[in-house]
């Protein structure tokens, strides 16, 4: 960036914050100063706008800082320090002899005074945090009185320019602060004397006003806080330093603790082991070393501190509880260092040795080292191996108590952990993440807004970060309902109150832990792994991981790290699994390579053309293979019908998937995707609008199913499918008799069976051959293959003539036209039998059943429902097997045995909710209550009649 153009850009920023002396002002600045301060190609042009810009005060402000830019860009005068050296040289002695003795002492003095410098930033800084504490606990600006809150208003302006001047100072090269002391002296002089009257000026207000005025939290100053945290980041960013620096101004370094949670909820049982450890192993002197591992926004260091404040901890340690984050800290090294800084010991060669001595003849002390992933878990093998020998030398000391926590699932070595068997955390409890969510946003004000918020804690699976931050967000009135809906759209991305900082955006604690996986690692392999288990909600199971080795160097490698990491989880039956937010964010940020996402492509539709279509005694061995792979092969699915062009190859797949849903959990998902695309491709879209239709139709949405199949059935016409017209047509019979339309359910069923009759009649392709049709060019069946490009098992004229049939049967049940009923439903039962069609005809001996119930002839039921509903169940059609529970808990009332009625209406209602139908649980709730009601009654009366009277038919059983 030029300095012309960040002249303009400051200018921008100026006009939008120059109206008034507000916390606001300094926000936007510095906002606009993190970004600006990416470029470095003119530093001192550069930070001269910047500071302006962010303090659009008045001209004095102005002239105050354009010396305190000149002084620091005066570092550059300190190289006149060695070229004057080089002047010094005379040609009476070999040349540089005589230079380098003057040139090394001044050199060795600028170090010793650079050095200096840098301490006197640090005690700087630390000042202002301890500073910017006070304020950020006692301000807000409406409970204010006028005086004291100018004066705060001023104290922030004084911290804000000092503290971006100090990490510009603190962020340039070490070697420029060592030359350019006397700069550095001058300038650091002046800050230290700024802020000492700055805080002399807040000091005189505060005694000044009551300290009631000042008792309350300023949520403003919070969002001050960490903007100035992400300016100092940007700092970093900008001018590269040599080691690393401590860029946070909330990072402790004193023996004060952070606060516990005050939300805590799900642990109980790691909490209350870890304390009893700790408390027994500490009054025997032994040394209890408790490791607390997991996935970024688990709740690692919430359980830490949570154990840090327990009262009874307290009560043993006292004063000897030490916590400290190892996120600023280069290596090993810096760790020792601030420990020994917390216990103020004096500085030593060998700081580790002092630090050891004091913990060992002082009192028991518990320590928690917290995020030790950020200096153990690197590249460079000295830094590893050097934080280790620190680690096991402090956990063998007997009177120390540590706690450790760690991104990933790994354990340290030489240090024998105490719970090394249970230290990885898992996601929270459905009920643990609703009390944290009600805890900060209150109880759901209904039933529908509590139904929603289940949902939407599934649908992050109880990540206990997402949980707080959906909290958070709905007080910024936000219901669950609108949350859920947001989520199905924008998924990990809306998982933030903060564009930065990982204890406030998902996405950025995602991000820290994939960085990490990839500084350990030497290939992008394990990356490659994470991108193609996030197209799979259900995992990545062992036999799919095997069939795509080829595509990996070293699979057993990348597989071992992503779990190491804590990225991927393993299952029960050793898949990889992703928690929902981070699957979401690697599916939005990583794409599986070319290579691979063709084998995946592969396996997928493999497995989708081995799904079972028909239900027959084949059904439940076939979908084996296909049933653990259910919501991969959705996922995955969904992911192509978005990124392809529809094929051949793809529909079918689609269609294969689908069938197996309808007889498995009746699923639109991958249908109505599909629907979208095909509008250019009418032969498919007339087969998916009929399967659409159908699966609504299975799912008691009668009305939506009528809109699919009647412009179903008009394509199919004008495509010339007679069969499948004729099978939306009969259909619309189905819905129309759920509907009670009875006289035009009838005629829709009989001309449909009509049809049925003709196409038997009629010469019929040869067995396996198939019709191009020839507008669309798209691969259909013969006619003897009525529903899909699909070829469902007797799918022939002659069987969906027969469930017509059936459908007439019904429908004369509904009106109790009993004979009618019979007749239909017996010729019915006589051809699906002859065609081989268990399921059918198990469903006409339960119609038959329920007929002769209703006329009261329950020996007759008996024998037709029993074995009709143990068919039924046999064969695994879970909304078949809720009617037959349903049809059996009738029976079963009838008959007076209320305890099994109960049982079955129950089984029936799980069973209706398992598949989508909620008015038909519903229905069966009720049953079952009434049926509890009658069996207490009865138990009560001694012998009374408990029999219920003859059940009303449920009309909108399909």
């Amino acid at each position: 960036m030029t300095k012309a153009r960040s002249y303009g850009l400051w200018n921008r920023v100026s006009k939008k914050t120059e109206t008034s002396q507000t916390v606001g002002n300094y926000l936007a600045a510095c906002t606009a100063l993190s970004n600006i301060l990416i470029s470095k190609d003119n530093i001192c042009g550069v930070l001269e706008d910047a500071c302006f810009a962010a303090l659009t005060v008045d001209d004095t402000a102005k002239n105050e800082l354009h010396l305190e830019v000149t002084r620091i860009s005066a570092e550059y005068d300190g190289f006149k320090t060695i070229l004057q050296a080089m002047v010094n040289m005379t040609d009476g002695f070999p040349w540089p002899l005589k230079a380098v003795p003057q040139t090394v002492l001044q050199i060795i003095k600028h170090i010793e005074s650079g050095n200096a410098a840098s301490a006197r930033i640090t005690e700087l800084l630390t000042e202002i945090e301890a500073q910017w504490t006070f304020v950020a606990k006692f301000y807000e600006p409406e409970g204010t009185n006028k005086r004291l809150h100018e004066q705060i208003e001023k104290f922030l302006e004084n911290i804000y320019g000092i503290f971006i001047r100090l990490h510009v100072l603190r962020a340039l090269n070490p070697i420029r602060r060592y030359i350019a002391c006397d700069s550095f002296d001058a300038v650091l002089s002046e800050e230290s004397l700024r802020l000492a009257k700055a805080t002399h000026r807040l000091e005189s207000a505060r005694e000044w006003s009551t300290f009631n005025a000042v008792d309350r939290m300023g949520g403003r100053v919070g969002d001050m806080h960490a903007l100035l945290t992400h300016v100092a980041v940007s700092v970093d960013k900008a001018f590269p330093t040599e080691t690393k620096v401590d860029l946070s101004i909330d990072v402790e370094y004193s023996s004060s603790l952070p606060p516990p949670p005050s939300i805590f909820h799900g642990r109980d049982e790691f909490f209350q082991a870890a304390v009893d450890l700790i408390l027994h192993r500490a009054r025997q002197l032994y040394p209890v070393r408790i490791a607390v591992l997991g996935t970024g926004g688990i709740g690692k260091t919430s359980l830490a501190l949570a154990i840090l404040h327990d009262y009874r901890i307290v009560a043993e340690y006292d004063g000897h509880r030490l916590f400290i984050s190892c996120e600023p800290f280069v290596d090993g090294k810096d760790l020792v260092a601030a420990l020994a800084k917390i216990c103020s010991l004096p500085t030593s060669n060998d700081m580790l040795s002092v630090l050891v001595k004091h913990l060992s003849s002082g009192p028991n002390t518990l320590l928690v080292l917290d995020n030790i992933e950020s200096i153990w878990l690197v590249k460079a093998d000295k830094s590893r191996r050097q934080f280790e020998r620190i680690l096991a030398t402090l956990a063998a000391l007997p009177g120390l108590a540590l706690i450790v926590t760690s991104r990933g699932i790994i354990l340290p070595p030489g240090v024998k952990w105490s719970n090394a068997a249970t230290a990885s955390l898992d996601p929270i409890s459905l009920d643990a993440a609703r009390d944290t969510y009600v805890d900060v946003a209150g109880e759901p004000r209904n039933a529908a807004q509590r139904d929603a918020l289940t949902k939407l804690l599934q649908a992050v699976d109880c990540m206990p970060l997402a949980v707080s931050l959906l909290a958070q967000l709905s007080l910024r009135r936000n219901t669950p309902s609108q949350l859920l809906e947001r989520w199905k759209h924008s998924r990990s991305q809306m998982l933030q109150t903060f564009p930065t900082g990982r204890d406030s955006n998902v996405s950025a604690s995602i991000s820290l832990s994939i960085n990490l996986l990839l500084s350990c690692s030497s290939t992008r392999e394990p990356l490659q792994l994470l991108a193609i288990c996030a197209h799979l909600p259900d995992g990545l199971r062992p036999q799919i991981l095997q069939q795509l080795a080829p595509q990996f160097g070293d699979l057993g490698l990348a597989r071992q790290q992503v779990v190491d990491f804590a990225l991927v989880g393993v299952g029960a039956l050793d898949e990889l699994r992703m928690l929902s937010p981070v699957r979401h964010f690697v599916l939005a940020n990583y794409a599986v390579s070319d290579a691979q996402y063709a084998g995946l492509r592969s396996i997928y539709f493999r497995i989708a053309a081995s799904s079972p279509r028909v239900m027959d005694e084949n059904f439940i061995r076939l979908a084996e293979n296909i049933t653990p792979e259910y919501s991969n092969l959705t996922s995955f699915m969904l992911h192509l019908i978005d990124n392809e062009e529809p094929t051949q190859e793809l529909f079918d797949a689609v269609e294969a998937v689908s069938e197996y849903s309808y007889w498995a959990v009746p699923s639109l998902t991958l249908r109505e995707a599909m629907r979208i695309r095909l509008q250019p491709y009418p032969c498919w879209l007339s087969t998916c609008l009929t399967g659409i239709g159908r699966m609504q139709y299975r799912q008691g949405q009668f009305h939506q199913a009528i809109d699919a199949l009647q412009p179903a059935q008009r394509l199919h016409d004008k495509l010339g499918h007679r069969s499948q017209a004729a099978w939306c047509m009969q259909l619309i019979g189905e819905c129309l008799r759920a509907q009670r339309s009875y006289m035009a359910a009838e005629q829709h069923v009989l001309s449909a069976r009509r049809s049925f009759f003709e196409l038997d009649n009629s010469q019929k392709p040869a067995k396996g051959a198939q019709v191009v049709d020839g507008e669309c060019g798209c691969l259909r069946e013969p006619v003897t293959s009525v529903g899909s490009s699909i070829k469902f098992g007797h799918a022939t004229p002659r069987f969906y003539a027969a469930k017509c049939t059936k459908t007439l049967g019904k429908i004369y049940l509904e009106q109790n036209n009993f004979s009618a009923a019979e007749t239909e439903l017996r010729a019915a039962l006589l051809e699906l039998e002859a065609l081989g069609e268990q399921l059918g005809a198990a469903q006409c001996m339960r119609l038959l059943g329920g007929l002769r119930l209703r006329q009261g002839d329950h020996a007759s039921a008996d024998e037709l429902l029993s074995p009709a509903c143990a068919q039924i169940q046999q064969l695994g059609s879970k909304t078949d097997i809720a009617h037959s529970l349903r049809s059996f808990g009738y029976l079963r009332r009838s008959q007076g045995q209320l305890q099994e009625a109960f049982e079955a209406f129950e089984q029936g209602r799980q069973m209706y909710e398992t598949v989508g139908r909620l008015d038909a649980a519903e229905d069966c709730r009720k049953l079952a209550v009434r049926a509890k009601e009658q069996l207490h009654l009865s138990s009560a009366d001694d012998g009374a009649d408990a029999k219920i009277g003859t059940p009303v038919y449920v009309t909108s059983q399909p």
